[in-house]
């Protein structure tokens, strides 16, 4: 799954996604994501719990062309000042991430909600402000969109 890798290897366990980005590494855990950053003599971890995660952007710096996989960015937002960054990430698996984290996000969510009545105009609210948290797709919200209103 790394970087300009020929074949999948098997995921150690608990991970989810493994990739190398510029900084050293991407993993994707159960229960967090961290950004490994590799110096020649040391490792450093940088971590965000998925309940710290409060958004994630991925922005293509290279789109993908025949034999190539594309890159890009990922930088995951947690509450207060915190920021993960990946650059040079391969594209797959950088929509993997994304895809994973909004998932994640999206279950939580759910789970912390009281299941009080809310109307359709609050469901609508919800869901644009997760489209311009770039949580949802522009897709995501319209499909959304279309199940509240019929």
């Amino acid at each position: 799954m790394g970087l300009f890798s020929k074949a999948d290897k098997p995921l150690p366990e608990g991970v989810l996604v493994l990739t190398k980005c510029t900084q050293g590494s991407l993993i994707v855990r159960e229960d967090r994501i961290e950004v490994g950053l590799q110096t020649k003599s040391v490792t450093k971890m940088e971590t965000l719990l998925f309940s710290q995660i409060t958004g994630i952007d991925v922005n293509t710096t290279m789109a993908r062309m025949p034999g190539y996989p594309g890159f890009a960015t990922v930088k995951i937002f947690g509450t207060g000042d915190q920021t993960l960054k990946a650059t040079l990430v391969k594209l797959a698996d950088a929509e993997k991430v994304r895809e994973l984290v909004q998932q994640r996000r999206n279950t939580a969510s759910l789970a912390s909600t009281p299941q009080a009545q809310t109307s359709t105009a609050d469901e609508l609210k919800k869901f644009a402000d997760l489209k311009e948290q770039g949580v949802i797709t522009e897709d995501e919200f319209n499909a959304k969109k279309k199940a509240l209103l019929g």
